[in-house]
C-alpha cells in the first residue's frame, strides 16, 4: 500500500471509530433523559422528595457527556483532517489516537496503526512541507532513500522494462 493509502484507510477508520462514539454518546443521552422521566414520574405520584436525586442523576449525565464528548472529538477531528491532508492531521492524529488507547481491543489495534503510520518514515514523508509539490500525488514510498526530485522518482518506476523468464516454470 502507498503513503496515500495508509492516509485514506486511517481517516476513514478514525472517522467510524468517532461516529461510533457518537452514536454511544447518543444512546446514553436517551437512556439518562428516560431514567430522569421515571424518577420523575415516581416523585410525581406522591413519592417523597424526589428533586435531589433528578439534580444528582442531571449533575451525573452533564459530566458524562462531557467526557463522552471529549474521547468522541479527537477522532472524528483526526478523521477529517487525515483525509483532507490538512496541515494539523498528523498531531490530531496522535492525540486520537492516545483517546482511542483506552478503548481495547478495537482502539488499541487504530492506535497502533495511526502510530505506525504518522511516526513511521512514510507518514513523516507523506507529511513533510518542506515539499513544494506535497500535494500531488506521490508515488509508492519504498526502503529506498528519500528523494527529493518527486519527478524523477515517479518516472523511475516507469523505466523498469519487463523481462520475461528464461524458461517458463515445471508445473509438474
Amino acid at each position: 500500500m502507498t503513503a496515500e493509502d495508509h492516509n485514506k484507510v486511517l481517516g476513514i477508520c478514525h472517522l467510524i471509530y468517532g461516529g461510533m462514539h457518537l452514536i454511544g454518546t447518543f444512546f446514553i443521552g436517551i437512556w439518562f433523559l428516560f431514567v430522569v422521566g421515571v424518577m420523575g414520574a415516581s416523585a410525581s405520584r406522591g413519592g417523597a422528595n424526589a428533586a435531589a436525586p433528578i439534580a444528582i442523576i442531571g449533575v451525573i449525565a452533564v459530566v458524562f457527556g462531557f467526557f463522552m464528548l471529549l474521547l468522541t472529538l479527537p477522532p472524528l477531528l483526526a478523521g477529517y483532517n487525515l483525509l483532507k491532508r490538512k496541515q494539523s492531521a498528523r498531531m490530531f492524529g496522535i492525540i486520537a489516537a492516545c483517546v482511542e488507547a483506552l478503548s481495547f481491543p478495537m482502539g488499541t489495534a487504530l492506535c497502533v496503526y495511526t502510530f505506525w503510520f504518522l511516526m513511521g518514515d512514510m507518514g513523516k514523508q507523506f507529511y513533510d512541507r518542506s515539499n513544494p509539490n506535497w500535494w500531488a500525488e506521490r508515488p509508492a514510498l519504498s526502503p529506498e532513500p528519500a528523494s527529493t526530485d518527486w519527478a524523477n522518482t515517479a518516472r523511475r518506476g516507469s523505466e523498469r522494462d519487463y523481462v520475461p523468464p528464461t524458461q517458463p516454470p515445471n508445473w509438474r
